[in-house]
C-alpha cells in the first residue's frame, strides 16, 4: 500500500472512532428520553375547590420538579418523591378568586429535562366559610327536634356529633335544603342534649356550633 493510500485509511478510521466517541458520549449524558407520566390530578373537572386539596398522581424515577399552574401563577414543588404512582400535594390561596372559575394543570420535570403534562382542568374556587345564622330546638324526654338556618349556596352536608355517646361519630344530619335544615332524633344520657353541629360546603371548608 502507497504511503498516501495508507495514510488516508488511517484519517478514514481516525474519524469513524471520533464519530463514535460524540455519539457514545450524547448517548451516555442524554440517555434518559422518557417524559415523566401524569396519571390524575385532583380537584376533579367542574369540582369546588378553596385551595387546599390540590394533588398529581405521577409516575418518574429521575424527579427534579413538579409544577401546578392556575390563573398564570407556577407554584413550584422540588421534594416531590420519584418513583411510580407517587403523589404530591398543593395548597394555594384561592382567597382572592373566590366565586370564579379557574383552569389549572400540572407539569412534571426531570433530571434530563424531559417534561410531562396533564389535562387542563377547569374548577371552582370557594373560600368562603358557611354560616350557621340559628340553631333552635325542643326536647321531649330523649328526643330532639333541630331547626337549622344557615347561609351556604354550595352545601355538601350538615352532621351532628352526640358528644355523650359512649362512642361518638358524626352523623348525617342532612345534604340539601336552601337556607334551612330540620331533624327529629334521640340523642345518649345527661339532662339535655350535647351536641357538636358542622356544616361544610362543597369545597370542603366547614363551620361548627354546639348546643
Amino acid at each position: 500500500m502507497r504511503r498516501g493510500d495508507l495514510l488516508f485509511v488511517v484519517i478514514i478510521l481516525m474519524c469513524l472512532f471520533l464519530s463514535f466517541f460524540v455519539y457514545a458520549s450524547d448517548g451516555f449524558t442524554n440517555s434518559d428520553k422518557v417524559v415523566p407520566r401524569i396519571s390524575k390530578t385532583t380537584p376533579m373537572r367542574n369540582h369546588f375547590t378553596n385551595g387546599s386539596d390540590f394533588s398529581v398522581k405521577y409516575s418518574e424515577d429521575d424527579l427534579k420538579e413538579i409544577k401546578l399552574n392556575i390563573d398564570h401563577q407556577n407554584i413550584t414543588k422540588t421534594d416531590c418523591l420519584p418513583g411510580r404512582n407517587q403523589i404530591c400535594n398543593f395548597e394555594i390561596d384561592l382567597s382572592a378568586h373566590d366565586n370564579q372559575e379557574l383552569i389549572y394543570y400540572f407539569t412534571a420535570e426531570d433530571q434530563s429535562g424531559n417534561i410531562g403534562f396533564s389535562k387542563t382542568t377547569q374548577v371552582f374556587v370557594d373560600t368562603t366559610t358557611p354560616i350557621i345564622e340559628n340553631i333552635s330546638y325542643f326536647v321531649t324526654n330523649k328526643r330532639i327536634d333541630i331547626i337549622i338556618t344557615f347561609i351556604e349556596e354550595n352545601l355538601y352536608k350538615i352532621e351532628y356529633l352526640d358528644n355523650q355517646n359512649s362512642r361518638p361519630k358524626w352523623t348525617n344530619f342532612c345534604t340539601h335544603g336552601i337556607g334551612r335544615c330540620e331533624k327529629k332524633f334521640t340523642f345518649k344520657g345527661g339532662d339535655g342534649p350535647d351536641l357538636t353541629i358542622r356544616i361544610t360546603d362543597k369545597a370542603g371548608n366547614r363551620f361548627e356550633r354546639h348546643i
